[in-house]
Order: C-alpha cells, then sequence, then structure tokens
C-alpha cells in the first residue's frame, strides 16, 4: 500500500477520494467500509434460502457460483423492486433497529439505570470543602481508605516499577539471586479487608508465663532464701493476670448471668397500658433487624425504620430513640476495637439513593459508620414526606449527638422541635436511656419502657427506678421471647442499700469498660453482695461510694474492697498481697488463679470508680466528667493518641530477680562476662558458668560428662546442679 502511489497511481487517487467506502443511500454519513457493503448486499443475497449454504461441497463448483454471485444478486434486488419489496432509503432509515420502538424504550432505560447508579456514588468533583475525609474513598460505596491503603494504593506503581528494576539487576544483569528464586510479596493493601486470625489461646499464654516466670522467681526466691510475701506484692508478668488477657485486653464475664439473679422471684409482667412511653435503645434494635429483610438503599431502610416506629406510636403515645456518642478518647475503645476485629472499613454515606452495603453487621461494627448512619437518620426523619408518617397525637423523640428533637403530629400539621432538657453530654445509650426515661415521666406518662438488652441498662434502670416518678418496665427479648419486667418491684426486693450499691458493683466486677476477675463470675459475687455478714455490709457501702466524685478514693473504702476480693477468693486474709501468699502455699495455682496484687487492684479501683461515677449521673444532663487519661482515673494515652489500660505501676517482679530471670548471652557462659554474673543465674546455656555466687544449672547429664570436673566443682561457685552425678 505504500508503494501504491508508484505502481498505481490511479487506485491510489481513488481511495484518496473515498473509494475505500460504500454509500448506498443519499445520506453523505451513512458510508460503510467496501468489506461492510459487500456483506450487507451480495454476501446477504447468497446466503439466503437457496444460497451457497448447503450448495455444494465440490471445490471447483462453488468457486464458479461465486464469480457470478454479484449477478444474482443484482437480478434478486431488481427483482425485489419492481415487486415493490424493496424499502426505500427513508424507509431503511424510519425501521433501522436503533430507532425501532422497543430499541429506543430499552435504551431509555439503560441511561436512567446507568445515571440512577452514579448518583448513589460518591461524587469525586466535589470542592475541597464537601469532601467526607482527605483519604482515597471507594467510589461505589463510599468506604474509606486507611492511610497505609491509600499510601500503597498511590504508591503501587512506583513499587511496582522499583521490584521489575530490582529483578532485573539481580537476576539479568548480576547473579545476586537465581533467575527462578521465588518472588517476594510486596503485600500492599487494598480496600479489601482479610479477617484476623485469632489471638493466642489466653490459656497456653498464661501457663507459657507461668513456666517461664513463675516458676524460675519461686526457685530464685527460695534458694536466695527471699521472702516469698514480698515477691508475690509484685504482679509477676508484664500484666495482672487475673484482670488482663495475654493479647492486653480485658477480662471478660457474662454480664447476662447477672440479669436472673436480679429477678429471681419477680414475675414477668404484661404488657403495659397504652399512653406510655418507650424509650429504645437504638443501635440495638438496628442490629435485631434481620439482614435478609433489609432493603437496597439507605434513603430506604431510613423509610422503613419509620415505619416499624410509627406502629410502635399505635401503642404509645411517645418513643424516644436514643443513640449512643462516639468520642475520640473513650473508655470504651477498647470494647469497640474487639468487635470490629472481624474488618469493618469505614464507608461514608453520600445520599439516600447509595446502595446499603451486603455485609451489614460490619458496617456497623465501626463506630464512625454508626455515627453517621444515626446522624444521617436524624436528618432523613425530618423530611416533609417521612414526617407524614408519625400517627397524629404522638410524639417522636430522636438523639443525634448532643442534640435531641421532637417530632409532634397534630390534626393537621406535624412539627420539629429541639428539645432543650435533653441535650446532653452522655457517650453510651445506656446511660442516656434513663435520662429519657426520667423526662418522660415527668412530662406525664403514665408507664415508662424501656428497650434494650444490656445488662448494663437493667443494673441502672434497677438502681435509679426510686428517682423516676412512673413505674418502669425493662423490655428485653424478641419475638415471642419478650418479657417485660417492673424494675420497681426489683428495686423492693433487694432493698435500698443493694439497689444503691448495684452501678459500683457492676462496674467492680466486669462490664465492657472494666475488666472482671478470672474465674469469678457475677454469681458468686452477687451472692457476698446481698448476704448479712459485716464484711458484705462493709462492701455494700464501700460500692455505694464508688463514682460519688471523680477524685482518688478514701483509705477505707479501698480495704472494704479489698478484703471483698479476698473473700471472692475463698481466703481469710483482709490484704490481697497476703490472700496471693497464701493460696500460693496452700495450692497448686497458676498465676492467674491468683487475686490481683495490691498495685494492680488499686488501678482497677480507678477505672471502677470512673466507671460508676458515670453510671451514677445518669439522670443529668451533663455528667462533666474528667478526661479518662488525667491522673488517677487508670488509663493512659499511647503514643499513637489512643486510650489504653493503665495497668500497672510496679514493675513485673523485684528487681534483683528480673535481672537474673534469663542468661542474656548468646554464645554460651563458658566467657565468664556474661550479663547475669551477679547475684542468682538460671542459666541453660552451659554448665560452665565461673561466678561469686550460686549458680542453678538444668543441663541434661550427656553435657556434664564433656566437661571437666573442676568445672563443676569450684571453691569460688555454690553450685546447684541437676545431674545427680555431680552433686
Amino acid at each position: 500500500m505504500q508503494q501504491l502511489v508508484n505502481t498505481h497511481p490511479e487506485a491510489d487517487a481513488f481511495l484518496r477520494r473515498g473509494g475505500f467506502s460504500v454509500q448506498r443511500s443519499d445520506n453523505p454519513f451513512a458510508q460503510v467500509a467496501s468489506d461492510q457493503a459487500i456483506e450487507q448486499s451480495i454476501n446477504r443475497a447468497s446466503k439466503t434460502s437457496g444460497g451457497i449454504i448447503g450448495f455444494s461441497r465440490h471445490p471447483a463448483t462453488v468457486q464458479r457460483w461465486v464469480l457470478t454471485a454479484h449477478d444474482r444478486a443484482a437480478v434478486t434486488d431488481t427483482c425485489m423492486e419492481h415487486c415493490g419489496l424493496d424499502d426505500s432509503a427513508e424507509e431503511r432509515d424510519a425501521f433501522h433497529k436503533e430507532c425501532q420502538t422497543g430499541r429506543m424504550a430499552r435504551d431509555e432505560r439503560d441511561v436512567l439505570q446507568v445515571l440512577d447508579t452514579i448518583s448513589r456514588f460518591f461524587n469525586p468533583f466535589l470542592p475541597a470543602s464537601q469532601q467526607h475525609c482527605e483519604q482515597l474513598m471507594h467510589l461505589s460505596s463510599g468506604t474509606e481508605a486507611t492511610a497505609e491503603t491509600s499510601t500503597d494504593l498511590l504508591d503501587a506503581e512506583k513499587r511496582g516499577l522499583a521490584g521489575f528494576h530490582d529483578f532485573v539487576n539481580q537476576r539479568l544483569i548480576t547473579d545476586a539471586k537465581a533467575f527462578h528464586d521465588p518472588l517476594k510479596k510486596m503485600n500492599l493493601k487494598s480496600f479489601t479487608v482479610k479477617k484476623k486470625k485469632n489471638p493466642v489461646n489466653d490459656q497456653a499464654g498464661i501457663l507459657r508465663s507461668d513456666r517461664s516466670t513463675f516458676s524460675r522467681i519461686a526457685l530464685i526466691a527460695q534458694t536466695r532464701q527471699m521472702d516469698m510475701r514480698e515477691v508475690l506484692s509484685y504482679p509477676l508478668g508484664p500484666l495482672p493476670w487475673s484482670l488482663a488477657t495475654t493479647s492486653g485486653t480485658l477480662v471478660k464475664t457474662s454480664k447476662a448471668a447477672l440479669l436472673p439473679l436480679l429477678t429471681d422471684g419477680i414475675a414477668s409482667s404484661n404488657n403495659p397500658d397504652a399512653g406510655g412511653a418507650l424509650i429504645i435503645d437504638a443501635m440495638a434494635h438496628l442490629r435485631s433487624m434481620k439482614v435478609f429483610d433489609l432493603p437496597s438503599t439507605f434513603g430506604e431502610f431510613a423509610a422503613v425504620v419509620l415505619s416499624h416506629l410509627c406502629r410502635l406510636l399505635s401503642s404509645y403515645s411517645r418513643i424516644d430513640f436514643v443513640v449512643d456518642t462516639y468520642q475520640e478518647i473513650s473508655i470504651k475503645s477498647l470494647e469497640r476495637s474487639a468487635r470490629a476485629a472481624d474488618g469493618g472499613l469505614r464507608q461514608h454515606i453520600t445520599s439516600p439513593a447509595q446502595r446499603l452495603p451486603r455485609q451489614f453487621v460490619k458496617f456497623l461494627a465501626v463506630g464512625a459508620n454508626k455515627e453517621e448512619l444515626l446522624e444521617f437518620l436524624f436528618k432523613q426523619w425530618q423530611t416533609v414526606d417521612l414526617m407524614k408518617k408519625i400517627p397524629s397525637h404522638r410524639e417522636l423523640v430522636i438523639t443525634s449527638g448532643s442534640s435531641c428533637m421532637k417530632i409532634m403530629s397534630g390534626a393537621a400539621t406535624t412539627v420539629a422541635l429541639p428539645v432543650t432538657d435533653l441535650a446532653c453530654d452522655h457517650e453510651e445509650a445506656d446511660t442516656r436511656l434513663l435520662l429519657h426515661a426520667h423526662h418522660a415521666a415527668l412530662a406525664g406518662s403514665r408507664t415508662i419502657t424501656i428497650k434494650s438488652p444490656d445488662t448494663d441498662v437493667a443494673v441502672l434502670a434497677v438502681a435509679f427506678s426510686h428517682s423516676i416518678p412512673a413505674p418502669l418496665y425493662f423490655m428485653t427479648g424478641t419475638g415471642v421471647k419478650t418479657r417485660y419486667i417492673l424494675m420497681n418491684a426489683i428495686s423492693e426486693k433487694l432493698g435500698q442499700a443493694v439497689c444503691d450499691a448495684l452501678p459500683g458493683f457492676h462496674a467492680f466486677t466486669g462490664c465492657d469498660t472494666t475488666s472482671a476477675f478470672a474465674g469469678r463470675g457475677k454469681k458468686g459475687a452477687f451472692k457476698l453482695l446481698c448476704n448479712n455478714s459485716p464484711e458484705s455490709a462493709a462492701a455494700r457501702l464501700a460500692f455505694s461510694t464508688l463514682g460519688a466524685a471523680f477524685t482518688p478514693l478514701a483509705t477505707d473504702v479501698i480495704d472494704a474492697l479489698e478484703k471483698f476480693v479476698c473473700i471472692m477468693y475463698n481466703t481469710t486474709c483482709s490484704r490481697v498481697n497476703d490472700a496471693r501468699y497464701q493460696l500460693f502455699c496452700t495450692r497448686s495455682l497458676q498465676s492467674n488463679q491468683l487475686p490481683p496484687c495490691n498495685d494492680a487492684l488499686l488501678k482497677h479501683c480507678c477505672r471502677s470508680n470512673y466507671q460508676a461515677g458515670i453510671w451514677k449521673r445518669c439522670l443529668l444532663s451533663h455528667v462533666d466528667a474528667p478526661s479518662p487519661n488525667e491522673k488517677e482515673q487508670g488509663w493512659h494515652l499511647e503514643s499513637n493518641g489512643t486510650l489504653a489500660v493503665d495497668w500497672l505501676s510496679l514493675p513485673p517482679a523485684p528487681k534483683s530477680i528480673l535481672e537474673f530471670l534469663r542468661c542474656g548471652c548468646k554464645t554460651g557462659c563458658s566467657s565468664g562476662n556474661c550479663s547475669c554474673r551477679r547475684h542468682m543465674l538460671l542459666c541453660t546455656d552451659a554448665c560452665t558458668c565461673r561466678h561469686h555466687s550460686s549458680v542453678v544449672c538444668t543441663n541434661y547429664p550427656e553435657q556434664h560428662a564433656a566437661l571437666p570436673t573442676t568445672q563443676h566443682i569450684s571453691p569460688e561457685t555454690d553450685l546447684v546442679c541437676s545431674d545427680t552425678a555431680h552433686d
């Protein structure tokens, strides 16, 4: 073709004038390529009934037939034209498949679907002031990438090129690596979240800790004739195993076991009379929705939830939809991190038309997602179309952050008004539910029903039922298992002293923000709280004092709590350090089966006091709690800005023991320069340590056989050897 201008100038000129295309109609923009024109005319006529298909398999016959195909096609077109069966250019254009009614309707549906899909996406062209985040965001789902993921995605090409150059340099240009050696994965992070593996079994970790710490400390202390009481006053581990797990999280207990103890002997009540107030834990209500019944978009989700609340309003005059708030520095950060450990991603809600995430439970595992969802519901329910769904003469009270709004439906209009009395600084819905219950009772509601599955709420309802001027019911369970429990009846059964002690007791024995005592559940501790002994009476007084102020506890309160812990561990001691020594001497126990040392218990008391203080102010709009990372509160800030538990102020063991828990030599002790040459040594490297102190050797007999006797027995060393042949 490049030489066509020289070999066939006429053909070259013809092609340059447009001879490579065919125009079969008067439309100048309807030209098609010559091969396409042949397919639409000659070949089309030849392949119809009686044409080349099935004509013959003989090559010569087929060739002769093809040579006259264009003449037969011309005859066919002429016959069609004489018979009036040939469409004109206008008719062909009018009945083109793209112009047919069905095709145009389908194209219109496709366009609308594309527009609908794009409307659900996050708009990347919004001004910077309207952007939801500074990190990368998934356009379709609204998922926000973490800082690490953003860095990996943005630098993927750069790192890929660097890996390519390394491959060429190391395997082609030089022989640093063999060509077929496996390539190391870069492990770049993406929006996909992989479920984390389960942590190491806590019991196995504690057993390893016992073998590596407890046994060595005991052997060292006995050999050096140290006071075991003093040794056991230390936690003997990096964490207090009676309060912490090997992964550094809180020891958990079954909170739900406390509710049957509170309701023992109390029969379930009937559904309270209509006209009362229903206070709903919003997040628990959303979690209870069945995944397969969820709608497709966030806008539809808001309408479905509101419709369900409107159905409930047929039985209640007022419904309060109470939500949590999510503070940056929060004592619930550990619990929320554990709930999100299965792999939740931050996902923004950009419009009502955005699709609901398929893994809705994982979506709710991220606190920021829940906060944005509740804020979205708060705004959507105030739109005119949704407000009209609320039945007449009913009230819907909804909260968002620290603000509160009341939507009232009258005979003719529906209005939304702020409720200043319910604007508060509460973080958890647990306490906010009681604040709304108190407000509803003062507003004239005949009965108050709190709907929540949380034991914390039940404990607070029992403790403060006497302060709410209306019968207070607790609604728990779902479907046919729904129960109504009158909290006032429980309060009367327990007595005022136990009710006053309940918040402090529940915080001290384990909740979402404080640890439980390993192996000690709620049942045994609750029985101790309720019996008539003088120790229990002192404990009730101490528990009722917890949370009275966010200041350090008085000495008598700490003494009573310490005595209560000793009784929990079935000892006759008054001090936990003495109880640790008593149990260590009388039983073969693991470190997590001993009570915490005094230092760890004091920190636990501070955390319990802080949590109880928040609970005891549940009927106040403003708790005014100090920051949990302040001194004497039981938490501290990590270098990355997250709140962590302040477990201990003491070291794991006495300094004289910490130096010799293990030998620091990397090549054996034969050099005599090992870092453990003072005081006491637990050496497992060789039997050649020569120090001016006692040596404990755990080597095997075959290792002794190869060593001179003079290296085992020396006037400078008092050798204690496990090999009886060398005693």
